[in-house]
């Protein structure tokens, strides 16, 4: 439970984040984790078996999938549109679902037991497997990284002004769609 409570408060941190800066509900965002997952099977699959050599190449895709996103699809509809910007993300999340049925099929699938390094834990009792453990931790790191983006860098700044006002944003020189 905890483990699935810590995705869960990634994603909804995302959207959060979406949310203050650009005032969007961004329906795509749990599709986008999905696609994530099954770049991390089709890297699995094609021999990458290393969680830390996976996971960077998995940020990395998604990064430049969400960067293609924002600029094929939301950044040409003005702020004032919000209906027509949410319609966009739903519209975005059919796209993204039903482009990987056509990669990946409608089979479900599953990281190898192997791919989380290490052994289970034994706490009071219970017995912790790497796959829990593991999610903690880069659940806390990705946390304390985000954190540090935001208040300790100036793009950061930019996107913490952006999400107090998007006007004082953009008079400030910062352009909220980049």
């Amino acid at each position: 439970g905890i483990t699935f409570g810590l995705i869960y408060g990634l994603v909804a941190i995302g959207y959060s984040l979406i949310w203050q800066s650009m005032g969007l509900v961004h329906f795509a965002q749990g599709d986008l984790l999905m696609v994530g997952g099954f770049v991390a099977i089709t890297l699995i699959n094609s021999g990458v078996t290393n969680l830390f050599a996976v996971l960077p190449i998995v940020f990395i895709v998604l990064a430049v999938l969400g960067g293609a996103i924002l600029h094929i699809s939301y950044r040409h509809i003005p702020q004032s549109r919000g209906v027509t910007r949410i319609i966009a993300t739903h519209g975005m999340s059919m796209v993204l679902k039903n482009a990987a049925v056509l990669i990946w099929g409608t089979n479900s699938f599953s990281l190898p037991d192997n791919f989380f390094p290490g052994k289970a834990l034994n706490l009071f009792g219970v017995s912790i497997r790497p796959v829990y453990y593991w999610t903690l931790i880069i659940a806390v790191l990705l946390v304390v990284g985000l954190v540090f983006f935001l208040y300790k860098t100036k793009f950061g700044l930019a996107v913490r002004l952006t999400a107090y006002s998007y006007p004082l944003a953009e008079l400030m020189g910062v352009n909220p769609l980049v």
